[in-house]
């Protein structure tokens, strides 16, 4: 399933309006749990480093995407190691 996200988000660059959106709420949306585990060793977060940024970037226009990053970003900040929210923000 994380291939599948990871994909999707190379794919992201060729949307436009409507389908970008709803690619980036997705994306947005995928839980922690499958992008880090302390017990297995992946971090996979650093990869959502640039779906936030063009969450953001939309949300100069739609504050629904841009609130929508905010969240996550206050739920990875909380359930996170500091050293890996530090290379987020």
């Amino acid at each position: 399933m994380l291939s599948y996200f990871k994909d999707l988000i190379g794919k992201s660059e060729e949307y436009q309006d409507e389908l970008l959106m709803s690619c980036i709420d997705l994306l947005l949306q995928v839980p922690l749990a499958l992008l880090y585990s302390k017990d297995i060793g992946t971090d996979n977060v650093e990869l959502w480093k640039g779906v936030m940024l063009k969450a953001l970037e939309l949300g100069l226009t739609d504050n629904t995407i841009a609130m929508t990053c905010i969240n996550m970003l206050e739920q990875w900040f909380n359930r996170l190691p500091p050293n890996t929210t530090v290379k987020l923000y």
